[in-house]
């Protein structure tokens, strides 16, 4: 999450300038498609934004790309495509077998899984990418709880 993505981009909670975080997580995809309609207006995402009664989220987002939301499309596009570049510096560098991506946003499964093979694809070295599985964790939100348990286990079981 804090490899630098775009340099000119807003400061993270990490003190560096553009991080991955600072797009691809859920609150950021929620700041940038406010920032958006401030600007467009027709989405069906400023029913949600208005009231401000309640904060919508990035699963709003991605219903309404479900829905056929074109700016909400875009916005899981983008997401993928930004995410997309970051899996692909990964691949090229360490050549790895399997990218796993879990966490809330990648509950828009193919709305953001689809754009982000598309990129990695794209900016990948092609035998690289071609032995190089991408997927969606199955363990969802809890797989950060499981694997912690498991390392507390392996580790008081280790001699």
């Amino acid at each position: 999450g804090h490899m630098t993505i775009d340099p000119e981009g807003i400061e993270c909670v990490c003190g560096n300038i553009g991080c991955l975080e600072t797009i691809c997580s859920g609150p950021n995809i929620v700041r940038r498609t406010r920032e958006r309609l401030y600007r467009d207006r027709t989405s069906s995402l400023s029913r949600l934004a208005l009231p401000r009664d309640r904060e919508f989220t990035a699963e709003d987002i991605a219903h309404a790309a479900r829905d056929g939301d074109e700016m909400a499309q875009l916005m899981m596009e983008r997401t993928g495509m930004f995410l997309g570049i970051a899996i692909a510096a990964v691949v090229n560098l360490l050549n790895v077998g399997m990218v796993v991506m879990g966490g809330g946003v990648m509950d828009a499964g193919g709305l953001i899984l689809n754009p982000t093979i598309k990129e990695t694809r794209r900016r990948a070295f092609p035998p690289s990418f071609n032995s190089c599985e991408m997927v969606i964790a199955k363990l969802g939100p809890s797989a950060g709880m499981i694997g912690s348990a498991l390392m507390a286990r392996d580790q008081h079981d280790a001699p």
